[in-house]
């Protein structure tokens, strides 16, 4: 619900604040708080230890976006070291919305024919950008370092 007050009140354009998962850190405590408050009246207590969670919460998000934006900068520099392939950063921008490819989605998003577009993902792959997954049919490519980051707490 934060999250969403705060989105609909325009104090964020994206929902990257995650208070659940803060607050499942601390669950004892704040079942013990809202007990306090139903018990005793102590929504002062609680209303701090709230704020506290929100301010956890919103460190971990700018952790998040900052490792989000220092993995964009090492992939883009990596895929332009010694390569004057010009679709390549961009496909590395499709890749943190989506985590994965194929040929047929590079060769329509940089507007290529297939057969350059995989090579631009054979690529990415000797650069360790992307890895193949084995036996997809089509041929699907994963970005493990943007796949992992995307799925830590």
């Amino acid at each position: 619900m934060v999250t969403l007050m705060a989105m609909q009140m325009r104090l964020m354009d994206l929902p990257l604040l995650h208070v659940s998962a803060t607050l499942e850190k601390v669950k004892p405590q704040y079942i013990d708080r809202l007990f306090a408050v139903s018990t005793t009246g102590a929504w002062t207590e609680w209303m701090n230890f709230f704020l506290d969670v929100i301010r956890e919460s919103c460190k971990n998000a700018t952790a998040i976006v900052d490792r989000v934006i220092a993995l964009h900068g090492e992939l883009k520099k990596k895929a332009l070291q010694n390569n004057n392939n010009h679709r390549l950063p961009s496909i590395i921008d499709a890749l943190f919305s989506k985590e994965w490819t194929t040929a047929s989605e590079v060769a329509s998003l940089c507007s290529v024919t297939f057969p350059t577009a995989q090579s631009d993902i054979q690529e990415l792959i000797r650069l360790e950008i992307l890895r193949p997954i084995p036996n997809t049919r089509p041929a699907i490519c994963v970005a493990p370092a943007i796949w992992d980051l995307s799925r830590r707490d």
